[in-house]
């Protein structure tokens, strides 16, 4: 098994600090998590962008706008008519439960505030572990599709579950923020810039402590010798 702590410092020697997540506040953080769900960053952009337009970044500015206006401006990031009711779902949820107030969220607990997320409509537990770790300064680690890929390639194995992936995470890492926030957005440029669904191994950061780049390399160089 790879070495989480050494391919940490592998990436980050690599790209340097990265700075992530883009948003003004941590209600904009939680709104962009939901919407980024099975589209492109681009696209959340776009939507946020309206909404900070009709000055409704908050829970009561998007519960005020009509369910088929709102529908329309997050028409860009796809499965719109979906998370338009997702995200009122989730601001119905903050009014009742914490005032509107994300950052209240806090004193309930990491597992207790994130059992509540996962309750509400939409909310799985990608999207609930992004809204802790980035909206609320909670040390829980975020696994990702790239974050999945990335692990099974380098150690040649199935994609692990997402509660034992980040379980393991949790356990070899220290339960520090800034290196949860750090890693994460390190493991999606890995996923975005080398291990893609076609993988491109060579001049990967992480060559080293990969079993799938090592395999690849040793294939092209008996082709070569063919």
């Amino acid at each position: 098994m790879v070495d989480l702590r050494e391919l940490y410092l592998l990436l980050k020697e690599h790209w340097g600090h990265l700075s992530w997540w883009p948003a003004e506040s941590a209600f904009e953080v939680a709104v962009g998590a939901i919407l980024t769900q099975r589209t492109a960053w681009r696209n959340v952009e776009s939507a946020i962008m309206r909404l900070k337009e009709k000055q409704a970044m908050h829970p009561d500015g998007i519960l005020g706008i009509p369910e088929f206006e709102l529908a329309d401006m997050l028409r860009c990031c796809g499965f719109y008519r979906q998370k338009s009711t997702y995200l009122r779902d989730f601001c119905r949820f903050l009014v009742s439960e914490f005032e509107g107030d994300i950052e209240k969220m806090n004193a309930m607990g990491v597992e207790d505030a994130r059992q509540a997320l996962l309750l509400v409509r939409g909310i799985g537990q990608e999207t609930a572990d992004s809204i802790l770790l980035y909206a609320c300064g909670v040390s829980t680690f975020v696994i990702d599709e790239y974050t999945r890929r990335i692990v099974s390639r380098i150690e040649r194995t199935e994609k692990p579950g997402y509660l034992v992936l980040k379980r393991r995470f949790e356990s070899e890492l220290p339960p520090d923020i800034n290196i949860y926030r750090q890693f994460h957005a390190l493991l999606v440029e890995l996923g975005k810039g080398y291990c893609k669904s076609k993988p491109e191994c060579r001049g990967c950061p992480a060559f080293t402590v990969c079993l799938t780049a090592g395999a690849s390399v040793e294939r092209e160089q008996r082709v070569a010798q063919k």
